[in-house]
């Protein structure tokens, strides 16, 4: 396998220690973002091949996902609005988002967290996706973009 600028790929490694069949070889992909990844197994006849894919995505890509999720009451995304606090993927392409909504009886938060999900459905190699929601810190409209501000004449 070739590496190049862009991608670091896959490498190929043998490993003999805490396996447990000889002779088994593991892929292990790593982003330059080191953004995540997802396991395949794959099985031949006498030996067991474990691929450890990259994720094409990095936490940048997840937040861009996230501004196509607007709040339908206020009419801005939610990362501008200061809503979205963090988005964690782990090495298997699972994202966790942990975020909050304007008020704690928000009665559109269970359709804003089915949102964030259809939102970063379509990023290469994702896995599931979990929304945390949480109340600390509360939001106040301090956390909003500046573009946000000026799209409701907040100054």
């Amino acid at each position: 396998m070739l590496l190049n600028d862009q991608h670091i790929g896959p490498i190929l490694t043998c490993s003999r220690a805490g396996l447990a069949t000889p002779g088994t070889m593991e892929l292990i992909g790593r982003t330059r973002q080191d953004a995540g990844a997802s396991a395949r197994s794959i099985d031949i006849p006498s030996r067991r091949i474990a691929l450890l894919m990259a994720a094409e995505f990095n936490k940048d890509d997840v937040f861009d996902g996230l501004k196509n999720v607007y709040d339908p009451e206020i009419g801005i995304n939610i990362v501008d609005l200061g809503l979205v606090y963090d988005a964690d993927i782990d090495e298997t392409g699972d994202v966790l988002v942990t975020m909050t909504l304007t008020s704690l009886g928000c009665p559109l938060g269970p359709v804003i967290m089915q949102e964030v999900d259809n939102a970063l459905k379509d990023l290469p190699g994702i896995g599931d996706t979990d929304v945390k929601l949480v109340w600390s810190p509360p939001w106040t409209p301090d956390m909003m973009s500046e573009e946000a501000k000026d799209e409701l004449g907040i100054w």
